[in-house]
Protein backbone atom coordinates (compact mmCIF):
# COMPACT_ATOMS: atom_id res chain seq x y z
CA UNK A 1 0.00 0.00 0.00
CA UNK A 2 1.52 3.27 -1.51
CA UNK A 3 1.08 6.56 0.55
CA UNK A 4 -0.72 9.58 -1.89
CA UNK A 5 1.86 12.92 -2.40
CA UNK A 6 -0.08 14.62 1.10
CA UNK A 7 0.76 18.54 2.63
CA UNK A 8 0.68 17.30 6.40
CA UNK A 9 -0.67 20.66 7.90
CA UNK A 10 0.55 19.74 11.77
CA UNK A 11 2.45 17.12 13.58
CA UNK A 12 0.70 16.46 17.03
CA UNK A 13 3.91 13.83 18.45
CA UNK A 14 6.33 11.80 17.35
CA UNK A 15 6.46 9.31 19.68
CA UNK A 16 8.11 6.44 21.14
CA UNK A 17 6.01 4.18 22.86
CA UNK A 18 5.94 0.62 24.45
CA UNK A 19 2.75 -1.05 24.76
CA UNK A 20 2.64 -2.94 28.21
CA UNK A 21 -1.14 -4.02 28.92
CA UNK A 22 -2.29 -7.23 27.50
CA UNK A 23 -5.00 -5.61 25.92
CA UNK A 24 -6.01 -1.97 24.67
CA UNK A 25 -8.10 0.03 22.53
CA UNK A 26 -7.98 3.03 20.61
CA UNK A 27 -11.31 4.91 19.21
CA UNK A 28 -11.49 7.67 15.80
CA UNK A 29 -8.94 10.15 16.43
CA UNK A 30 -7.94 13.54 14.93
CA UNK A 31 -4.49 12.17 13.39
CA UNK A 32 -3.47 9.68 11.60
CA UNK A 33 -0.66 7.62 12.39
CA UNK A 34 2.75 6.60 10.30
CA UNK A 35 5.54 4.62 12.06
CA UNK A 36 8.01 1.81 12.30
CA UNK A 37 7.58 -1.13 14.73
CA UNK A 38 11.33 -1.63 16.88
CA UNK A 39 10.30 -4.50 18.84
CA UNK A 40 7.85 -6.89 19.72
CA UNK A 41 4.53 -8.00 18.08
CA UNK A 42 1.10 -6.90 18.45
CA UNK A 43 -2.06 -7.68 16.68
CA UNK A 44 -4.23 -4.94 15.97
CA UNK A 45 -7.93 -5.73 15.12
CA UNK A 46 -10.32 -3.68 13.11
CA UNK A 47 -13.59 -3.45 11.98
CA UNK A 48 -12.32 -4.81 8.58
CA UNK A 49 -10.11 -7.32 9.72
CA UNK A 50 -6.19 -8.00 11.96
CA UNK A 51 -2.77 -6.77 11.67
CA UNK A 52 -0.13 -7.76 12.50
CA UNK A 53 2.81 -5.35 14.13
CA UNK A 54 6.31 -6.99 14.28
CA UNK A 55 9.76 -5.90 14.44
CA UNK A 56 10.53 -4.21 11.26
CA UNK A 57 7.32 -3.12 9.85
CA UNK A 58 6.20 0.16 8.89
CA UNK A 59 2.60 1.08 9.68
CA UNK A 60 -0.15 3.18 8.85
CA UNK A 61 -3.18 3.63 10.87
CA UNK A 62 -6.44 5.77 9.62
CA UNK A 63 -7.55 8.55 11.56
CA UNK A 64 -11.29 7.17 11.33
CA UNK A 65 -10.18 3.57 12.17
CA UNK A 66 -11.09 2.23 15.64
CA UNK A 67 -9.06 -0.74 17.18
CA UNK A 68 -8.21 -3.01 19.53
CA UNK A 69 -4.97 -4.48 20.51
CA UNK A 70 -3.62 -7.81 21.74
CA UNK A 71 0.02 -7.87 23.15
CA UNK A 72 2.14 -11.04 21.85
CA UNK A 73 5.16 -9.75 23.05
CA UNK A 74 6.35 -6.31 24.70
CA UNK A 75 7.79 -4.11 22.41
CA UNK A 76 8.42 -0.30 21.14
CA UNK A 77 7.62 1.72 18.21
CA UNK A 78 7.69 5.25 16.84
CA UNK A 79 4.86 6.86 15.16
CA UNK A 80 4.22 10.08 14.03
CA UNK A 81 0.50 11.65 14.58
CA UNK A 82 -0.45 13.89 11.71
CA UNK A 83 -3.31 15.63 10.03
CA UNK A 84 -2.96 16.79 6.09
CA UNK A 85 -5.32 19.01 4.07
CA UNK A 86 -6.56 15.92 2.08
CA UNK A 87 -9.10 13.60 2.80
CA UNK A 88 -7.14 10.45 2.86
CA UNK A 89 -8.92 7.23 1.11
CA UNK A 90 -6.74 4.38 1.81
CA UNK A 91 -6.97 2.02 4.70
CA UNK A 92 -4.70 1.48 7.97
CA UNK A 93 -2.49 -1.06 6.86
CA UNK A 94 0.68 -2.78 7.65
CA UNK A 95 4.28 -3.48 6.19
CA UNK A 96 6.40 -5.82 6.46
CA UNK A 97 10.10 -3.48 5.88
CA UNK A 98 12.32 -5.88 7.39
CA UNK A 99 16.62 -5.28 6.98
CA UNK A 100 15.28 -1.37 5.48
CA UNK A 101 17.87 0.23 7.62
CA UNK A 102 17.22 4.12 6.58
CA UNK A 103 13.70 3.98 7.75
CA UNK A 104 14.24 3.03 11.56
CA UNK A 105 17.34 5.67 11.34
CA UNK A 106 14.55 8.24 9.84
CA UNK A 107 11.75 7.77 12.76
CA UNK A 108 15.13 7.51 15.22
CA UNK A 109 16.31 10.94 14.16
CA UNK A 110 12.39 12.87 13.99
CA UNK A 111 11.94 11.77 18.09
CA UNK A 112 15.09 12.87 18.77
CA UNK A 113 14.24 16.34 17.03
CA UNK A 114 11.35 16.16 18.55
CA UNK A 115 12.47 15.82 22.41
CA UNK A 116 14.63 18.65 21.62
CA UNK A 117 11.32 20.98 22.19
CA UNK A 118 12.54 23.90 19.84
CA UNK A 119 10.68 25.58 17.05
CA UNK A 120 13.54 24.90 14.59
CA UNK A 121 13.60 20.77 15.37
CA UNK A 122 9.84 20.51 15.37
CA UNK A 123 10.29 22.38 12.00
CA UNK A 124 12.38 19.07 10.86
CA UNK A 125 9.79 16.63 11.94
CA UNK A 126 8.14 17.33 8.73
CA UNK A 127 10.99 17.14 6.42
CA UNK A 128 11.55 13.78 8.29
CA UNK A 129 7.85 12.41 7.96
CA UNK A 130 8.31 13.60 4.20
CA UNK A 131 11.02 11.64 4.01
CA UNK A 132 10.12 8.65 6.02
CA UNK A 133 6.94 8.44 3.24
CA UNK A 134 9.39 8.63 0.26
CA UNK A 135 11.51 5.94 1.97
CA UNK A 136 8.10 3.71 2.17
CA UNK A 137 6.90 4.18 -1.04
CA UNK A 138 10.78 3.94 -2.80
CA UNK A 139 10.39 0.25 -0.61
CA UNK A 140 7.15 -1.11 -1.51
CA UNK A 141 7.15 -0.01 -5.02
CA UNK A 142 10.74 -1.33 -5.33
CA UNK A 143 11.92 -3.16 -8.46
CA UNK A 144 11.12 -7.30 -8.70
CA UNK A 145 14.04 -9.43 -7.17
CA UNK A 146 13.57 -13.02 -8.03
CA UNK A 147 13.21 -15.87 -5.76
CA UNK A 148 17.09 -16.37 -5.80
CA UNK A 149 18.30 -12.96 -5.18
CA UNK A 150 15.60 -12.39 -2.57
CA UNK A 151 17.58 -15.29 -0.66
CA UNK A 152 21.11 -14.45 -1.57
CA UNK A 153 19.91 -11.15 -0.26
CA UNK A 154 18.55 -12.44 2.53
CA UNK A 155 21.79 -14.84 3.68
CA UNK A 156 23.92 -11.79 3.33
CA UNK A 157 21.30 -9.47 5.92
CA UNK A 158 21.43 -12.71 8.30
CA UNK A 159 25.12 -12.85 8.39
CA UNK A 160 25.55 -9.17 8.56
CA UNK A 161 23.12 -8.76 11.63
CA UNK A 162 24.56 -11.67 13.17
CA UNK A 163 27.79 -10.67 13.30
CA UNK A 164 27.90 -6.55 13.57
CA UNK A 165 31.05 -7.18 16.14
CA UNK A 166 33.15 -8.31 13.52
CA UNK A 167 35.21 -6.75 10.67
CA UNK A 168 32.64 -6.87 7.57
CA UNK A 169 34.02 -6.75 4.06
CA UNK A 170 32.57 -6.92 0.23
CA UNK A 171 34.62 -9.75 -0.68
CA UNK A 172 33.58 -11.89 2.74
CA UNK A 173 29.97 -10.73 1.75
CA UNK A 174 29.91 -11.60 -2.22
CA UNK A 175 31.26 -15.70 -1.15
CA UNK A 176 27.96 -15.45 1.32
CA UNK A 177 26.03 -14.82 -1.38
CA UNK A 178 27.73 -16.45 -4.35
CA UNK A 179 27.75 -13.42 -6.59
CA UNK A 180 30.65 -10.92 -7.73
CA UNK A 181 31.29 -7.88 -5.39
CA UNK A 182 30.10 -5.70 -8.32
CA UNK A 183 26.58 -7.68 -8.34
CA UNK A 184 26.24 -7.79 -4.65
CA UNK A 185 26.71 -4.01 -4.98
CA UNK A 186 24.05 -3.72 -7.30
CA UNK A 187 21.30 -6.13 -5.95
CA UNK A 188 21.93 -3.72 -2.55
CA UNK A 189 21.32 -0.95 -4.28
CA UNK A 190 18.23 -2.13 -6.27
CA UNK A 191 16.74 -3.25 -3.36
CA UNK A 192 17.89 -0.99 -0.19
CA UNK A 193 19.38 2.21 -2.23
CA UNK A 194 22.49 2.22 -0.71
CA UNK A 195 25.80 0.23 -1.21
CA UNK A 196 26.35 -3.02 1.40
CA UNK A 197 29.02 -0.80 3.17
CA UNK A 198 26.34 2.20 4.16
CA UNK A 199 23.78 -0.86 4.50
CA UNK A 200 26.22 -2.20 7.57
CA UNK A 201 26.81 1.05 8.93
CA UNK A 202 23.13 1.67 9.48
CA UNK A 203 22.96 -1.76 10.85
CA UNK A 204 24.89 -0.70 13.42
CA UNK A 205 23.95 2.03 14.33
CA UNK A 206 20.38 1.09 14.55
CA UNK A 207 21.30 -1.76 16.73
CA UNK A 208 23.68 0.50 19.25
CA UNK A 209 20.78 2.45 19.36
CA UNK A 210 18.66 -0.84 20.84
CA UNK A 211 21.64 -1.60 23.16
CA UNK A 212 21.78 2.19 24.66
CA UNK A 213 17.49 1.93 25.20
CA UNK A 214 18.41 -1.66 27.43
CA UNK A 215 20.71 1.12 29.89
CA UNK A 216 22.64 -2.59 30.71
CA UNK A 217 25.63 -1.20 28.75
CA UNK A 218 28.33 1.51 29.10
CA UNK A 219 29.35 3.30 25.61
CA UNK A 220 32.36 1.49 25.24
CA UNK A 221 30.75 -2.12 25.56
CA UNK A 222 28.03 -0.80 22.78
CA UNK A 223 30.53 0.30 20.07
CA UNK A 224 32.17 -3.02 20.90
CA UNK A 225 29.27 -4.95 20.45
CA UNK A 226 28.41 -3.40 16.99
CA UNK A 227 32.18 -3.76 15.66
CA UNK A 228 33.54 -0.27 17.10
CA UNK A 229 36.89 -0.32 19.18
CA UNK A 230 37.41 3.19 18.43
CA UNK A 231 34.98 5.19 20.99
CA UNK A 232 35.83 8.54 19.42
CA UNK A 233 34.91 7.05 15.42
CA UNK A 234 31.71 5.23 17.02
CA UNK A 235 30.56 8.74 18.13
CA UNK A 236 31.09 10.50 14.78
CA UNK A 237 29.33 7.75 13.26
CA UNK A 238 26.65 7.95 15.62
CA UNK A 239 25.97 11.24 15.67
CA UNK A 240 26.10 11.26 11.95
CA UNK A 241 23.80 8.44 11.19
CA UNK A 242 21.30 9.54 14.37
CA UNK A 243 21.57 13.38 14.61
CA UNK A 244 23.04 13.14 18.11
CA UNK A 245 25.76 11.79 20.17
CA UNK A 246 25.57 8.51 21.91
CA UNK A 247 25.65 10.47 25.17
CA UNK A 248 22.86 12.38 24.28
CA UNK A 249 21.09 10.00 22.82
CA UNK A 250 21.22 8.37 26.25
CA UNK A 251 20.14 11.47 27.81
CA UNK A 252 17.59 12.16 25.92
CA UNK A 253 16.06 8.73 26.50
CA UNK A 254 16.31 8.35 30.07
CA UNK A 255 14.44 11.66 30.35
CA UNK A 256 11.57 9.98 28.35
CA UNK A 257 11.49 7.44 30.77
CA UNK A 258 11.06 9.24 33.81
CA UNK A 259 8.73 11.72 32.14
CA UNK A 260 6.80 8.44 31.39
CA UNK A 261 6.88 6.95 34.90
Amino acid sequence: MLIPNITVTHISLVNNYTGTKPTFSSQIRQTHMFGYQVSGHYTHKFEKGELEFTAGSVFFIHAKDAYTVKTRQIGTSICFCFTCAEELDIPSFVVDCTGQTQLPTLFEKAHIDWLRHSAQHRSVAFANLYNAIVRFNGFYDKKYLSDRTRERLDKVVSYIYANLDKSLTLPQLSQIAGVSDRRLRTIFQETYRMSPQQYIMKARMQTACGYIKTDLYSLQEVAELVGFEDIYYFNRCFKKQIGASPRQYQKLHRQEVRSNG
